[in-house]
């Protein structure tokens, strides 16, 4: 191999790797981590969200906006993780002798899907291709098992903002909690509330950390919020806390 043909495979590898880490870091790794792949990815959408707000005019339509940007954003990191796995061993099919550059994207991208249109011959071509395939289906595996992870944590962080309509109104205020609290159980019964919510604020600590991108999913209605209904609660133990004393 040439120095041209090295330096080309060393740099397809060390995309085809910092990709795996990415996904890595989203999807497995079990807390908060510095992935700047998906970052990117996240501030991209942002901006064409961000544009498409601007003919938005009241709130609500914001909100209605904004409601598909944590999905779409979520959805759009495997096909940009699954273009640059297909550049990085583009490279290396292409140092390994598989040329022109086109036939070297049109094997890579035949062994990443799976398809078998390009057949490969040699040892390490055919485990190139193998090795490809085999990160294919572990990337879209990986987003199967992610997202109904996911989907189980929201609907426990919505739970129990739903159920605090009722003891707080719509949207929540602390001191609409306090008034109601007194007129219905009294203001002793709060302890039990105040149990339930410390459960519920671990819970979103440690699921919002292992999963940040459910920090970015809103709630199901435009006058329901998972952040101002945690302001409410904190609001309402910080004012009842001198009564109960």
């Amino acid at each position: 191999m040439s120095l041209v043909s090295i330096l080309v495979f060393l740099l397809g590898f060390a995309i085809t790797i910092g990709t795996i880490l990415s996904a890595v870091r989203t999807f497995v790794v079990p807390r908060s981590t510095q992935d700047y792949l998906s970052r990117a990815v996240f501030r991209t959408m942002r901006m064409f969200f961000e544009v498409a707000n601007r003919l938005a005019r009241t709130y609500e339509q914001r909100d209605g906006i904004m409601a598909f940007y944590a999905p779409l954003s979520l959805l759009a990191l495997v096909p940009v993780w699954l273009t640059l796995i297909t550049l990085g061993y583009m490279c290396m099919f292409w140092a390994s002798g598989v040329t022109p550059l086109f036939d070297a994207f049109k094997t890579s991208g035949s062994a990443l899907l799976t398809l078998g249109f390009a057949p490969v011959d040699g040892l390490l071509r055919t485990v190139f291709s193998f090795t490809e395939a085999m990160i294919g289906l572990i990337m879209i595996a990986l987003l199967i098992a992610y997202l109904p992870t996911m989907y189980a944590a929201f609907q426990r962080r919505e739970l129990a903002v739903t159920l605090l309509e009722v003891r707080a109104g719509k949207p929540p205020s602390a001191v609409e909690m306090i008034e109601r609290f007194q007129r219905i159980h009294g203001l002793g019964r709060l302890g039990e509330m105040w149990e339930t919510w410390e459960e519920w604020f671990a819970d979103i600590e440690e699921s919002h950390t292992s999963l940040p991108a459910l920090n970015f999913f809103r709630s199901p209605t435009s006058d329901r919020s998972w952040v101002t209904s945690a302001g409410a609660v904190l609001d309402a133990a910080a004012l009842s806390r001198p009564i109960l004393d």
